[in-house]
């Protein structure tokens, strides 16, 4: 059992029976304990009566249709909380949609769940040291998820290139975000530091050449994090006009 997540309290706030078993058995086989609920009622509910009887969440958990169903400023609600007495909120998600649902979210991690990633993240978002990923290839999903995020990057380097010929800031952060969001939950979190440095030049409207250099540390980041990752074999063709009849 890992230390990290030892004694947490998390509500997996997760509407999916299946997901939300899942996601369970990781985080108490992890040592944290958790409440879980079904719907944005259950959940708003939930972190009310814990913080009542003074024993709040350490963390929430939430999928996409529960954090629609709470509403763009739900993570607000004092229920959840006030300020710094407010747990981080980790949004389940296909991909790193965090903006789109709304501001409040502390992380992302990305379906389909996986051991490495939901236990990094939940310990870094409760200040708690990450373990390392330790990504088993032989683990059903793995290796074709880390492909995918090899091959996303591989996208997202293009576009830091083009927006950074294009002086285009308000891209650059766009783009630092999508990366800062992502890179923790799959144990990246060197990568994750790296883009947030960028999005600070953006918002500090840092001179070009400060944020030029930034940008090229976080590419060089990225370019490190690819090289680590498992790539797609190429397919095989066969030439039939050269097999025997």
């Amino acid at each position: 059992m890992a230390d990290g997540l030892r004694g947490l309290k998390v509500l997996v706030a997760v509407d999916g029976r299946f997901q939300r078993m899942v996601a369970a058995s990781i985080l108490t086989d992890q040592g944290a304990d958790i409440a879980l609920a079904e719907t944005a009622l259950d959940l708003v509910d939930a972190a009310d009566a814990a913080r009542t009887v003074g024993s709040p969440f350490d963390a929430i958990l939430v999928t996409e249709a529960v954090a629609r169903a709470m509403g763009p400023h739900a993570l607000e609600a004092p229920e959840l909380g006030a300020g710094g007495d407010r747990p981080p909120v980790v949004l389940l998600t296909h991909g790193d949609r965090a903006e789109a649902l709304g501001p409040g979210f502390a992380a992302t991690v990305s379906e389909p769940l996986l051991t490495p990633s939901l236990v990094a993240t939940m310990a870094r978002v409760c200040g708690r040291d990450s373990p390392e990923p330790g990504w088993d290839l032989d683990e059903p999903g793995v290796s074709e998820l880390l492909i995918r995020y090899r091959e996303s990057l591989g996208c997202l380097a293009h576009a830091f290139r083009d927006a950074l010929a294009g002086r285009d800031r308000e891209c650059l952060r766009m783009l630092a975000g999508r990366v800062r969001a992502a890179a923790p939950s799959y144990g990246f979190h060197r990568l994750g530091r790296a883009a947030e440095s960028v999005e600070r030049q953006v918002l500090a409207a840092a001179p070009l050449r400060s944020l030029s250099d930034h940008v090229h540390e976080l590419l060089r980041v990225l370019a490190d994090v690819r090289a680590s990752l498992p790539r797609r074999e190429p397919s095989r063709i066969v030439d039939l006009s050269a097999m025997p009849v």
